[in-house]
């Protein structure tokens, strides 16, 4: 009669911790298999800059840059050796897209490209002789700071 008690008692204690455990959190579950669309993390927008004078977009969050190759749009990380970007032609363009080539001819005639410094001589020039300016200025500020100094250490 008592091992009949135990068995009973024994059954129940396992029934008990298997509903326990059965509530126990667990870190891999995921949810729902059924999800909205755009989950709540994704944004609604994307911002690139995006360069006229070589036609590249660069999201800016995520590292990519797309180009046009041989009528097809490239996604990378990486741009060819080919294509320089210069920093001054660059435009902030905010698509609700992951794609932003797809607006490009919208984004091409709303933006022109700069005359390129490498392309025109007169830029390159104008372009040097205001770094020769800046240059002088701060060669002539360091010389002043340095007989400034001469005449506090001579004191």
């Amino acid at each position: 009669m008592s091992i009949s008690r135990y068995i009973r008692n024994f059954t129940l204690c396992m029934g008990l911790v298997l509903v326990i455990t059965g509530c126990a959190y667990d870190p891999h579950y995921t949810g729902p298999a059924h999800r909205a669309y755009y989950p709540y993390y994704y944004p609604y927008y994307y911002d690139y800059y995006y360069y006229p004078s070589v036609r590249v977009y660069f999201n800016y969050s995520t590292g990519y840059y797309y180009y046009p190759y041989r009528k097809r749009w490239i996604r990378s990380r990486t741009l060819p050796h080919h294509i320089h970007l210069d920093p001054r032609d660059r435009v902030i363009h905010r698509i609700e897209n992951d794609k932003p080539y797809l607006k490009h001819e919208e984004h091409r005639k709303k933006n022109q490209a700069r005359p390129s410094y490498r392309a025109d001589p007169e830029i390159h020039r104008k372009e040097q002789t205001h770094n020769m300016r800046l240059y002088q200025q701060h060669q002539q500020k360091q010389q002043e700071y340095q007989r400034e100094w001469e005449m506090r250490r001579k004191r």
